[in-house]
């Protein structure tokens, strides 16, 4: 079977309608603190005979924990994982779609064991050829499996498999056929009504689904009925369903169109459901597999995806008719073609098998139990009491009778809070006789509890000290409650400092009306403010007057002092900066004869001798009045470096460095130089007093002249055999080619280098190509073509020389005349040539027949036949030769002959029209000239309007041979004139003429 309760909780494959006789039920409170340990009260009624509590289920809205377990069962494409529990023994069966054979998985009594695999083969082609899901169920006693598949086609069927008392053993299978219009069935969903089991499978290639009724039991023969196609289903591949709120819901993928269809049963499942297409909810991509599933009335899903082999999360936005939205967690687990999607709860982890078709592999997700409960499961009837380590929405679970078929579940969500939170805000830096202002930030109504030094207490939320002293330095905590909640404790630490110790020694007095004393106000890494603005720990004294300096600590708190400077006039000058010769001394002479000395390098005479480079400095006392002054003395130096080597080629530039002027042995005054050949180079550089001198020897070596020759070319037929020399014989070669000798023979196209070194290790190095030319020269077959065209001959071979029969030098010419023709096409000394030969069709003359005209009820026989000619194509759209008109206009005609198209055209005139009008008639009804009426010719639609001379209208009639007999109201008009107007079409044209006509009566006697 697919699932079983014991193990698997909450997920449902095996659906029972069955009426409850156990309703589970407790009572928790809705809220508690973390860390808050409560109690359960269980308020389940009816016979319950086994309990599983669970308080903490993992979140199955997030990425699963994934891998990939291989190829552990002798799989073959596998597309579907059923799992079934036989006594302790846990045992999965894999369906093989492409081997057509079924995989037996033997895990012992855990499902974290790795299985040990049998093939148990496919029970002599019982099994049909794209098998696909098998069902598992124990009925009294005895093992069934279902089996569907087929791949749509004559294989299409069910198979029952019978284990006997147990899964371990080869199973019988029987063909029950194809039962319902299964059209490549796929999954089967097994569920129970009123003692009766059905079943529902889609049908893949049918884009449908079918239902079977198998009695009491799978160990029977079912019937079916196939519902046809509901919810817009294209290749539909799975269906989950599940129940939310007394009705039930099926979720379908559709693969080729990348869909999902929703079926909605109602409160039965035994109804005919209604269906609609969702469409692409987001990342679907040949969806296979799908699960659904309730938890504590939040509906979860998860779908695979064929062709972007990855795993999607379904997210129910409003229940399970509200909009669904798919996204995708990736491949998480070498997804290769996954399908199927099998999942169950080991103890309190919650697992799915997901069969990979593609890589023969089985890939394994979970979601990890929550940890936030102290204890994550329980089966007693009364759980022992529970808390929460961290804040959130958990959901406890009872599921009584697990197995039985009066099973109940029952689930209530418990909100965790976290501690009222609290934080200490205030001063925590401050100087002796300052106040300490902490404060507490917590929530509305709670209570507050301090604690500081020198067993300082306080419960209210803020608190003030005043006149700190250190002694009141430390650590000040609170503690804030709630309800039943207590936070946890905020400290602050506060800090009480003294100022710093500021000194910045005695008056000072100087007869040296320009100078510079440096005051330090001590204290590092402290604040300092100057009188004069400055803030830094030291600054310098130029003028008489007072400084005074406030130094700040971390805390803030100051302390300040301040010198006075008074002057008198004391000068002291060591000189200008100098330089020093190498090896000599040099005097420095401080003046101020008789006064006290203090010099930098600890000598007290007023003239010291320094045989070093340096700063030297003195301070002069003389009669309390101090003067100083300081002299730099730097060495003269000259290095040109050690002896040079190098390969002819690379310069050699000699520096003498700064120097005021400069005399090199080959004459030249310039700082650098340039060493272009072997020899000793020398240098005397003049600095200040100094004349230093230095020298250097510079070897040029020599460097091999390297001359491969030019590139060569060679002709596609021509044999290439070249020798290659580097010259310089007595060398080391290094070839492209990996040779060492001095010359090479290469026989084949290709780039050849070579590195040439002299012993003196100076190295040159050249490169030539052999290359082939490949002309393939072709202009096309003889042709022929039309006269009056032109036809195009290109030779190809861009960049190539060409020679044409015609003298022409380019790559392509135009031809318009008849013949042969050839080209040579050149590259080097290479070439290559073609010809064809060109025949050019005179286009005969082609005449229909001359310009004619025709009248209307005339027909025409208009022929273009030419000799040999074919294809004609009028611009009536006739193909005949001749066609028959009866209507003006211009008419065109072409026709093919010899493969030249040639046309002609005739103009169809209209025939000339007329009508005359009778100027008098005699309606006397003597039976001669009785009526009036249009003579009329190559004229239709007549109408004739007569009217008298007042304009009144006696007369209208409209035909063919419309006529009037002169009477207006039954009675013949009088002597005199009327007016006629004619209106009539000519050629579909609207005309009009007018005229008059005399009426006269005839007085004589009529002869009979």
């Amino acid at each position: 079977m697919k699932l079983f309760y014991t193990i698997f909780f909450p997920l449902l494959l095996t659906i029972s309608l069955k009426s409850q006789q156990i309703v589970a039920g407790f009572t928790a409170p809705d809220t508690v603190c973390v860390n808050q340990t409560f109690t359960i009260q269980n308020t389940t009624t009816g016979p319950a005979t086994t309990w599983y509590w669970n308080f903490c289920m993992g979140n199955t809205n997030v990425t699963p924990v994934a891998t990939n377990l291989g190829n552990i069962g002798f799989f073959g494409g596998p597309v579907y994982y059923s799992i079934g529990k036989d006594g302790s023994n846990y045992y999965a069966f894999v369906t093989n779609n492409w081997g057509a054979n079924l995989s037996r998985l033997s895990y012992g009594s855990s499902l974290a064991n790795m299985p040990v695999a049998t093939n148990l083969g496919n029970f002599g082609g019982m099994i049909p050829i794209s098998m696909e899901d098998m069902y598992l169920e124990n009925v009294g006693g005895t093992w069934y499996g279902i089996m569907v598949g087929g791949g749509g086609g004559a294989n299409d069927r069910l198979v029952r498999f019978n284990f006997g008392n147990s899964l371990a053993n080869m199973p019988t299978a029987v063909n029950l056929g194809n039962i319902g219009g299964m059209v490549y069935p796929q999954r089967l969903q097994v569920f129970s009504s009123g003692g009766t089991t059905y079943a529902f499978t889609p049908n893949a290639f049918g884009n449908s689904i079918t239902r079977l009724n198998f009695g009491s039991g799978i160990n029977n023969t079912p019937t079916g009925v196939n519902l046809g196609n509901i919810g817009g289903l294209s290749q539909p591949d799975d269906l989950a369903i599940i129940n939310y709120g007394g009705n039930w819901y099926g979720y379908i993928v559709n693969e080729t169109n990348n869909t999902l269809s929703r079926l909605d049963f109602g409160t039965s499942l035994l109804n005919t459901p209604t269906g609609v297409n969702l469409g692409n909810t987001g990342a679907l991509n040949g969806p296979r597999g799908i699960d659904v599933w309730v938890e504590c009335g939040q509906i979860r899903g998860l779908i695979t995806n064929r062709y972007g082999n990855d795993l999607l999360n379904m997210n129910f936005t409003n229940g399970p008719t509200g909009p669904i939205i798919t996204t995708s967690f990736g491949n998480i687990a070498g997804f290769s073609f996954p399908h199927s999607i099998e999942r169950y709860r080991s103890g309190d982890t919650l697992f799915a098998m997901i069969p990979n078709v593609s890589n023969n592999t089985l890939s394994r997700i979970y979601y990890p139990p929550c940890t936030n409960a102290s204890i994550p499961s329980s089966v007693f009837q009364t759980p022992p009491p529970i808390s929460y380590v961290s804040t959130g929405t958990f959901y406890i679970n009872l599921t009584v009778n697990e197995t039985q078929i009066n099973k109940s579940d029952y689930c209530k969500k418990i909100i965790v809070v976290a501690p009222p939170t609290v934080a200490v805000t205030g001063n925590t830096l401050l100087c002796v006789g300052d106040s300490i202002k902490l404060y507490g930030n917590a929530p509305p109504g709670s209570s507050f509890l301090w604690s500081g030094p020198n067993s300082f207490t306080s419960s209210t939320q803020n608190i003030l000290i005043g006149n700190a002293g250190l002694n009141q330095s430390g650590t000040y905590s609170l503690v804030v409650s709630k309800g039943a909640c207590s936070s946890t404790m905020a400290v602050k630490t506060v800090s009480v400092a003294s100022g710093p110790t500021v000194n910045l020694g005695p008056d000072l007095n100087t007869c040296n009306s320009s100078f510079s004393f440096t005051l330090n106000a001590q204290n590092p890494g402290l604040s300092y403010l100057w009188n004069t603005g400055q803030t830094t720990q030291t600054i310098q004294a130029t003028a008489v007057g007072g400084y005074s300096v406030v130094v700040t600590n971390a805390a803030g708190c100051s302390s300040s002092d301040i010198i006075n400077i008074s002057t008198g006039s004391l000068s002291v000058n060591l000189g200008n900066d100098t330089i020093m010769c190498p090896g000599t001394s040099f005097s420095i002479n401080a003046g101020v004869s008789g006064a006290t000395y203090t010099w930098s390098n600890a000598q007290n005479a007023q003239t010291i001798s320094v045989n070093a480079p340096g700063t030297y400095s003195v301070l002069v006392n003389s009669n309390g009045c101090f003067g100083t002054d300081e002299i730099t003395i730097t060495n003269a130096t000259l290095n040109l470096g050690a002896d040079i080597e190098v390969c002819q080629g690379i310069p050699v530039i000699l520096n003498a460095g700064v120097g005021n002027s400069y005399q090199w042995s080959n004459g030249l005054t310039t700082q650098t130089i340039n060493a272009s050949s072997s020899g000793n180079y020398w240098v005397q550089v003049n600095i200040g007093n100094c004349s230093i001198y230095d020298t250097v020897g510079v070897l040029i070596k020599n460097t091999p002249l390297v001359n491969l020759g030019a590139d060569k070319l060679f002709c596609k037929d021509e044999i290439i055999s070249v020798n290659l020399d580097a010259g310089n014989p007595g060398a080391t070669y290094n070839w492209s080619n990996s040779q060492s000798a001095q010359t090479i023979h290469v026989s084949n196209v290709g780039t050849y280098s070579v590195m040439v070194t002299l012993a003196n290790g100076c190295s040159s190095a050249d490169v030539i190509n052999i290359v082939r030319s490949d002309l393939n020269v072709n202009i096309g077959k003889d042709t022929s073509f039309c006269s009056g065209a032109a036809f195009i001959l290109n030779a190809g071979n861009p960049g190539s020389n060409y020679q044409w029969s015609t003298g022409n030098a380019t790559q392509a010419i135009s031809v318009t005349s008849p013949g042969y023709y050839w080209v040579k096409v050149s590259q080097g000394h290479c070439f290559a040539t073609d010809s064809v030969y060109v025949l050019i069709h005179d286009v005969p003359v082609f005449n229909v027949s001359k310009d004619t005209v025709i009248c209307i009820g005339e027909k025409l026989i208009l022929s273009a036949h030419l000799y040999n000619a074919s294809n004609y194509i009028w611009s009536t759209g006739s193909t005949e030769p001749s066609i028959e008109v009866n209507v003006p206009g211009m008419y065109y005609v072409t026709a093919t002959v010899t493969g030249c198209k040639v046309s002609d055209e005739i103009k169809v005139d209209d025939c000339e029209s007329e009508i005359w009008l009778p100027n008098t008639f005699t309606p006397d009804e003597d039976g001669l000239n009785d009526i009036f009426y249009p003579v009329c010719y190559n004229i239709s639609q007549v109408t004739l309007t007569v009217f008298d001379r007042w304009g009144e209208q006696i007369f209208e009639g409209s035909g063919t041979n419309v006529a009037w007999d002169g009477k207006y109201k039954g009675q013949i008009c009088q002597d005199g004139v009327y007016t006629c107007k004619v209106k009539y079409k000519q050629r579909g044209r609207d005309k009009q003429k007018i005229g008059r006509v005399a009426i006269l009566k005839n007085t004589g006697t009529r002869q009979n």
